[in-house]
């Protein structure tokens, strides 16, 4: 039944450092944000007019308020909720257009200059490319129509884990190519729009590390005399000092004390 007798435009208001105002007030004209209050099934009803301009405003009012004039309360509701979720959803594809989400195409260089990723060092940075590269080399041979970083999905994930598992990956590799991706997510999250971390569910594989044991003697007798040149030097600086074979590598005549 229409709401006969009563006020169906509504009344505007601007809110301005999150105070209302008179839509007339002259000293917060061209500020803030215009605001719609109606009445509708005996409750009061607010609604954002997302505009600052007064005559932009009440044209605005006279098209969401219309629907009362002739439509029952519910209708109208069902009719003012789908002028709000268009206006909402127009308002969104405005601001898509002026400012784009992440495309993978510039995805990582997005990452390399992000303030919000951890400070790795060169050496990590350049494994971490390498990853990226991997993955969209993948994608682009699987899911081509994928373009926007926001457009990866769990299925999407879970499929390039099979794939490293079908490819026979070390477990070592798989972790860390997964746990980047989930990574480089977290951090881009805001610039790509991502609603969710696609690959924040998928486990790590569990390390299947190589056995080791110590040479006997004999083995290692067999081995200093089998060496030559540099490689049996640096093998005789390691076993006489324990040093690594780094630090036997560079080791300088003036570090050494013969005495």
């Amino acid at each position: 039944m229409a709401n006969k007798g009563r006020n169906r435009s509504g009344s505007l208001y601007r809110r301005w450092q999150n105070k209302e105002y008179p839509i007339d007030d002259k000293a917060t004209q061209g500020k803030g944000v215009i605001w719609l209050r109606y009445m509708l099934n005996g409750k009061t009803h607010k609604t954002s007019l997302k505009t600052a301009a007064t005559e932009e405003a009440k044209q605005k009012q006279k098209e969401l308020m219309a629907p009362l004039v002739y439509a029952d309360e519910k209708t109208a509701l069902d009719q003012l909720a789908l002028k709000a979720r268009q206006a909402s959803e127009k308002l969104d594809e405005t601001l898509e257009k002026q400012n784009p989400p992440l495309s993978i195409a510039d995805t990582w260089q997005s990452y390399a200059e992000s303030h919000e990723r951890p400070d790795s060092g060169a050496r990590t940075l350049k494994d971490y490319k390498s990853h990226w590269k991997h993955f969209t080399e993948w994608l682009k041979a699987t899911h081509p129509d994928i373009l926007l970083l926001k457009n990866l999905t769990t299925t999407i994930a879970s499929g390039y884990a099979s794939f490293l598992t079908k490819e026979k990956f070390s477990p070592n590799t798989y972790n860390k190519r997964i746990s980047f991706l989930r990574l480089l997510c977290a951090t881009l999250a805001e610039p790509a729009r991502l609603g969710s971390n696609p690959f924040e569910k998928i486990r790590s594989k569990k390390l299947k590390p190589d056995s080791k044991r110590e040479l006997s003697q004999e083995e290692l007798k067999t081995v200093l005399e089998t060496a030559t040149g540099d490689l049996q030097t640096l093998l005789y600086i390691g076993t006489f000092t324990g040093m690594r074979l780094g630090d036997c590598a560079t080791l300088m005549w003036n570090e050494v004390d013969l005495g």
